[in-house]
């Protein structure tokens, strides 16, 4: 099944409320002809009161026109001003696709093309409103995980058939001390996701995902699965000249061990390839300027941001998986379906923008988002989907 992705913004400079109303009738007048699979919207804020307020807002103005819609408000800011920007995920009309929800409140799409099925969700995150004591980071990662893995249940998907997963952390590489020990948010997160994966994953790999930063709110997971036969047409990617990041040394992870003696790595592999009936489709996770298991360029935002696109490109290459290599032809062109990246500081977009279009055309459906990176010294990570036919 073949997914696209396009990004609105607002045609006005108008308020908050202006702005989301100007994307929402911009996405009215698109979805006429498609079939919505998910949507994402990223807003900038100054504070969690701030951005719950303004999430309680996209959610309302939603209800009225899409209410059956996988929905997930983000607070990362349009790297280009605007208050708001709206990213879409759609297919063709013709693919029978059916709006569920989860305990009344998760909305959730299965989209079935043959004798596939896929799985859909987003923004599942604890309901947090303005002014409400917002829990502990452990406690937020839990309540997401424990609403995928409902949801995945009650479709009789598991975890193993997750291919593609966005996990978005508040104040991602913050520390805390706690009583003589200190705590980083994106390794709470890595733990947790540990602690389920050791639970409901009985088969070895990871999915395709993104572990990136918000300004505010709760810990926030969105996921792609894909049903048994497609499983069977999924083959994992490795860049050779990265370190695995399950296979990271204790060294380059921040803080004390939450749950055991030993931090836990993320568990995500570098991307995935999906063999489906026309093409396949290339689940690019978020991608930085990694070499081995170390960060390269550092101060350097245009350098980073070069280095992370040839580590996507050898992401695709023949050397990335002997596997996927028998079953498809690895130097075949790829064609952007989306790539959405995330910028440090805002004030960098200009240099990142235009090495992004360099390489992949000024046309291609882009996003930038101002966002937290899992480095301190990581200025811009990109992730995407590619096809190759």
């Amino acid at each position: 099944m073949k997914r696209n992705y396009k990004v609105f913004f607002p045609s006005n400079t108008g308020s908050f409320s202006e702005q989301v109303q100007s994307t929402l009738e911009s996405l009215q007048m698109y979805a006429v002809d498609v079939n919505l699979l998910f949507v994402t919207v990223f807003v900038a804020s100054d504070s969690d009161s701030d951005f719950f307020q303004k999430k309680k807002e996209v959610l309302i103005s939603f209800q009225k026109s899409f209410p059956e819609i996988p929905l997930c408000v983000l607070a990362q800011a349009p790297a280009d001003n605007s208050l708001v920007a709206l990213e879409i995920c759609y297919t063709d009309a013709t693919v029978i696709v059916n709006y569920k929800r989860w305990n009344d409140q998760m909305c959730y799409t299965i989209a079935s093309e043959g004798e596939s099925r896929y799985l859909f969700s987003a923004g599942l995150a604890m309901n947090v409103q303005s002014g409400d004591h917002v829990p502990s980071l452990k406690i937020q990662s839990e309540s997401a995980f424990s609403i995928m893995q409902a949801i995945l249940s009650k479709e009789e998907f598991s975890m193993d058939h997750v291919i593609r997963q966005w996990n978005y952390i508040p104040r991602l590489v913050e520390e805390v001390d706690v009583e003589g020990k200190t705590y980083q948010n994106y390794q709470i997160f890595n733990e947790i996701r540990q602690k389920y994966y050791s639970y409901y994953k009985k088969k070895d790999g990871y999915p395709a995902a993104t572990g990136i930063g918000s300004s505010n709110g709760v810990v926030t997971i969105s996921f792609i699965a894909v049903s048994d036969m497609l499983c069977e047409d999924s083959y994992e990617l490795s860049n050779p000249n990265q370190i695995d990041a399950y296979n990271y040394g204790q060294e380059v992870l921040i803080g004390d061990p939450l749950l055991e003696q030993q931090k836990k790595t993320p568990l995500f592999e570098r991307g995935k390839v999906l063999c489906e009936s026309e093409h396949s489709t290339f689940f690019i996770s978020g991608t930085a300027s990694i070499l081995g298991q170390e960060t390269v360029h550092v101060g350097d935002v245009a350098g980073q941001t070069e280095q992370t696109i040839q580590n996507i490109t050898s992401l695709m290459s023949p050397d990335a998986s002997k596997s996927a290599a028998q079953i498809i032809d690895m130097n075949s062109s790829k064609e952007v379906s989306y790539l959405r990246v995330y910028i440090k500081d805002k004030s960098d977009f200009p240099v990142v923008r235009q090495i992004c279009e360099n390489q992949y055309g000024a046309d291609s459906c882009i996003n930038y988002v101002e966002a937290e990176v899992c480095r301190t010294n990581l200025l811009v990570e990109i992730e995407g989907e590619f096809i190759a036919r």
